[in-house]
Order: C-alpha cells, then sequence, then structure tokens
C-alpha cells in the first residue's frame, strides 16, 4: 500500500505520533534525522508550544538519496502518471531492501555544529534526560540505528533513548523503533520527489 501524506496529513500524523509516544514517554530532547525525521520532529515539538522540548537536528542520509537529489528527477516524476509513480516507487523499494538487507551499519559521522548543540542540550537537562529520535520512516533501518548507537553510545550513555517514526516499510528491518504508525506501507511524504 501507498499512502500520500501532504502537509496537512502531516501535521495530524505528527500529532497522532506524539500522543503514542506520550502516553509512556515523555522526551527532553527530540531529535529529528534530517530531512523528513528532522520536519516530523519539528512537527511533534509545534504541537508542544512552550514546552521545554528541545528540538536537535542530525545528518545521515542514504546513499540512494544523494543520488536522487543529483539527478533532479523531481522535474521529470513530475510529468509521469500516478499509477506509474506507485510501481516505480515500489521497484525502488523491492531494490533498497534487496541491497541494504545485506549492509554492515556505518558508525555515525556527526557534523561537528549538529554534535556541539546535541551535547549542549544533553548537557543541560543533564545525563539522564529522555531523548526521543525521530524519523519519518524505517526501510532497513541502517539510518536509525547508527543515529542510535552515536546517541547511546557516544553522546549520553545515561540518557533513556527511544525512537520513534510514522512507518516502518521493512518485514525485517535491523532496528524496531519504539513507536510507530504503519507498517508495510510506503509513505509518499508532501516532499518526496514522486509526489504530486
Amino acid at each position: 500500500m501507498i499512502l500520500d501524506i501532504d502537509r496537512f496529513q502531516f501535521s495530524r500524523e505528527a500529532l497522532r505520533l506524539l500522543g503514542v509516544v506520550e502516553a509512556e514517554f515523555q522526551p527532553d530532547i527530540l531529535i529529528g534525522i534530517r530531512s523528513g525525521g528532522y520536519l516530523l520532529a519539528e512537527a511533534m515539538a509545534a504541537q508542544r508550544p512552550g514546552s521545554a522540548i528541545k528540538l536537535i537536528s542530525v545528518t545521515r542520509r542514504r546513499a540512494s538519496t544523494r543520488s536522487k537529489n543529483r539527478l533532479k528527477i523531481k522535474h521529470i516524476l513530475g510529468l509521469i502518471p500516478r499509477p506509474v509513480k506507485n510501481v516505480l516507487r515500489r521497484l525502488e523499494h523491492r531494490y533498497l531492501m534487496a541491497v541494504t538487507s545485506r549492509q554492515q551499519v556505518e558508525p555515525m559521522v556527526p557534523d561537528p555544529v549538529e554534535d556541539h548543540a546535541l551535547r549542549a542540550a544533553v548537557a543541560a537537562f543533564g545525563d539522564t534526560c529522555r531523548i526521543l529520535v525521530v524519523d519519518d520512516a524505517v526501510d532497513s533501518g541502517a539510518t536509525l540505528l547508527a543515529v542510535l548507537r552515536y546517541v547511546r553510545e557516544v553522546v549520553s550513555p545515561a540518557a533513556e533513548v527511544r525512537s520513534a517514526v510514522i512507518t516502518v516499510t521493512h518485514t525485517d528491518p535491523m532496528v524496531e523503533p519504539d513507536y510507530t504508525l504503519y507498517r508495510q506501507v510506503l509513505c509518499r511524504f508532501y516532499w518526496s520527489s514522486d509526489f504530486a
């Protein structure tokens, strides 16, 4: 199944995911994985204006995202009918699952500015702060796993760290997020190159 999520629906899904999280966990820090995860973390934080929740970004992108951005494929996809886009999205997903299921998780190499901001936020809340790592989707789970390891092992081993995503697309990801809204659903977010 492919679910289109426009800006309005995205805000609703962010609120719904935040509700699921807050039923048992009150984060001090939201870490959004750039770019979709940061947009989600930002939307979640916006649901709690005036709260003490600190919003931080970390950058880690898979190679396929960099390739699509270099090819400027968004202009071409805008001309393709939706049923064809759906077929292409399913094919891309199958390919990524086949390739990424065999990959090793490379250690996180943080951006120095983002690393400094995260360490400062952890210091402000104390070592036992509660951190929620947020991403839009888990495909193989390699990105989320690398970020979780970085936060737990490098930044703050004493912190309570959990994770939340809108969807898990893989049947057996490298890491299971603590909170999710959908399983086996491919989401076409409003920033996706094939969203129209």
